[in-house]
């Protein structure tokens, strides 16, 4: 008998962690752009952060589905790792520009940067966990 988490359960999870890191990410995104802090700003990069935020967990959670997603799978955490790098810069360079965030108040760009980084961190660990520790034999 085999003991831990039904595959279906770890991608669940997976498809959960990413999305969650995926609004938060993405919503700060959208604030940030709106302010024109980032000085390129478009409705076309808010759609594809848009699928993005929608289309991964929806892969990810249909991971047992076949091969097919498991290997989508496994690619994940590739861009997962680079956006956690963009991050880190954005943590070493200590930005001065402050987020506004809903009911916090402001938030300064390290910080958001460090927050966004440890969801990050939390994400890949669970997708990591789903996409390479999961034997396709097993669903």
């Amino acid at each position: 008998m085999r003991r831990g988490v039904p595959p279906v359960e770890r991608f669940r999870a997976a498809a959960w962690a990413f999305f969650i890191y995926g609004l938060v990410d993405w919503s700060w995104a959208m604030r940030r752009g709106s302010l024109q802090i980032e000085g390129q700003t478009g409705a076309f990069w808010y759609g594809v952060g848009g699928l993005i935020l929608v289309g991964v967990p929806w892969v990810l959670a249909g991971g047992t589905q076949g091969r097919g997603y498991l290997w989508i799978s496994r690619i994940v955490p590739l861009f997962v790792v680079l956006r956690m790098i963009d991050l880190a810069r954005a943590i070493v360079t200590q930005e001065s520009e402050e987020i506004p965030v809903p009911i916090i108040g402001h938030l300064s760009t390290g910080l958001a940067a460090q927050i966004l980084l440890g969801l990050a961190a939390i994400a890949l660990f669970f997708i990591v966990r789903a996409a390479w520790f999961t034997n396709p034999e097993e669903y």
